[in-house]
């Protein structure tokens, strides 16, 4: 049997009062957690249907990557966070057991951890296709970003299989609505080192983020005839409204948390950044949608008469 701190699994019969919500709020969130569900795994679905087997997605072969591991992180972040939420809130307290506590408390970081890192790769990229400050061929790119990812997310697997082995039990946290592991409220070095490394890799990729776009919305605003010319502007336009969005969220909910510290109040910092995420998930497939005309052709026709009429690999990548 695994290892799990059964306190709170067996203690608590109703979550609610435990973390503050009314019958309003509560059904506010069951709801709203049930159509990040729906919505996300129908749009995110589509996108890789349409894309893998359909070509119905006209992005250059390195962006095409990064929309389809942030549409797969988006998928394993509704199946390893929201889709447990949503099941603790209807039954208002854990109804999941043990086991699929252990491992959600030891895995549900890694979508979100990996999501974050995604997002931050596509600044990156949108970064180096405006500018080309170093010039490299597009198959170069697309290596070391395929490597990059691959790199990412075994770090981030490594880490929870060491954090199971050396022996942090799972716990149910009420106001998360889901199991995490023991070491998120530990003090000791291990818990100081994580909480260094929940900081590098998603608050600085965040900051990061934000000031790769303002940068480069400056640089277009007063020197766009210097931008590179061949960057494909469709492209460009679909990862900055997904790197804003994310952007833009994440730092509304550091904020939070920001007031949280100065009032002493509590308003749900981390369900407010798990619905915030979860929100992102819904919102990339209609990012996709519209700004990339093949596709929206494809879901809003259900034709695929304009995918046939031009063949990806003879296009350019400008689109």
């Amino acid at each position: 049997m695994f290892e799990v701190d059964t306190r709170n699994l067996t203690e608590l019969e109703d979550i609610r009062p435990v973390i503050g919500l009314t019958t309003g709020s509560w059904i506010t969130l069951c709801v709203y957690n049930c159509l990040i569900i729906v919505l996300g795994v129908v749009g995110n679905c589509v996108v890789l249907h349409s894309s893998l087997l359909h070509n119905a997605i006209k992005f250059d072969k390195v962006t095409l990557l990064l929309v389809h591991s942030l549409a797969v992180a988006d998928l394993m972040l509704i199946l390893l966070v929201f889709a447990p939420m949503w099941t603790t809130l209807l039954g208002k307290s854990w109804v999941l057991g043990e086991n699929i506590c252990w491992f959600l408390g030891y895995f549900f970081a890694v979508p979100i951890v990996y999501e974050v890192l995604t997002v931050f790769v596509m600044s990156v990229y949108r970064f180096w296709l405006i500018t080309r400050i170093v010039r490299y061929r597009e198959e170069i790119v697309l290596r070391v970003v395929k490597t990059t990812l691959v790199a990412f997310l075994l770090a981030l697997i490594g880490v929870q299989i060491y954090l199971a082995i050396v022996g942090y039990p799972p716990f149910f946290k009420p106001d998360l609505l889901i199991c995490m592991s023991s070491i998120y409220k530990t003090r000791d070095t291990n818990g100081t080192i994580l909480s260094v490394l929940n900081l590098l890799l998603t608050v600085v990729p965040t900051i990061s983020m934000c000031v790769l776009n303002a940068g480069l919305a400056l640089k277009l605003h007063f020197h766009g005839a210097k931008v590179n010319k061949s960057a494909p502007r469709r492209t460009l336009v679909a990862l900055g409204l997904v790197t804003w969005c994310f952007a833009l969220s994440y730092s509304f909910a550091v904020g939070h948390l920001v007031l949280e510290k100065l009032t002493g109040q509590k308003p749900w910092y981390e369900l407010t950044m798990m619905y915030l995420l979860g929100t992102n998930t819904v919102c990339n497939p209609i990012i996709y949608l519209a700004t990339n005309k093949r596709f929206r052709n494809f879901v809003i026709r259900g034709k695929l008469t304009h995918v046939f009429n031009s063949s990806f690999n003879d296009t350019p990548a400008e689109v």
